[in-house]
């Protein structure tokens, strides 16, 4: 009889349960459209490598690296962004530092992706073994996109074709050199 009444009262207290029960916060859902995503600037820390466009004319400058570093995005999260950017690569036996400007257009789906493309310029300056250090401009096209699973968290894809610009030293010619450059990561709004 004891067992009776207690899954009597189990049953008849269930439905109270669920009805105290806190939906869960609406930042932890999972966005719908890109409009939920939140934040003015955004920091894009990435890795993913480059390669040579024209492999007859290898300079340390040029790809064939891995590459990493961070870029600072400034603008909503859709429309015009300014970025400015860091890359790093290692590789083809030299160092590259490459501070770059970039406009971004960024475009709003009704899905939590958000498309994009832009241009931007750099100076290449790359540190090789041979102790010679090498400067290039460099003039990009670039698209990507970002997946968002929160207002304030993404993953990015990018990609840059061509990345080309003149080749000013070690030589007195200038030559042109050319990379194309794949990064992927994390995409952080605030």
């Amino acid at each position: 009889m004891k067992k009776i009444v207690l899954v009597a009262v189990l049953v008849a207290l269930a439905p109270l349960g669920s009805a105290h029960a806190a939906p869960p916060p609406a930042s932890s859902s999972l966005l719908k459209t890109s409009k939920d995503i939140d934040g003015n600037n955004g920091i894009r820390p990435f890795l993913g490598a480059s390669g040579h466009l024209d492999i007859a004319n290898v300079t340390p400058a040029g790809g064939n690296k891995l590459v990493f570093g961070l870029d600072y995005l400034l603008g909503n999260p859709t429309g015009l962004n300014f970025v400015l950017g860091l890359h790093m690569g290692a590789g083809g036996r030299a160092f590259l530092l490459y501070p770059l400007l970039e406009v971004h257009y960024r475009f709003a789906l009704p899905i939590p992706l958000v498309p994009w493309i832009g241009a931007g310029v750099g100076t290449r300056v790359a540190f090789a073994r041979d102790q010679s250090v090498h400067f290039a401009l460099g003039f990009r096209f670039v698209a990507g996109a970002d997946y968002f699973f929160t207002p304030h968290l993404g993953l990015g894809m990018q990609l840059a074709v061509p990345d080309i610009g003149p080749l000013f030293t070690p030589t007195t010619v200038a030559s042109v050199i050319g990379t194309i450059e794949w990064t992927l990561g994390p995409h952080f709004r605030f």
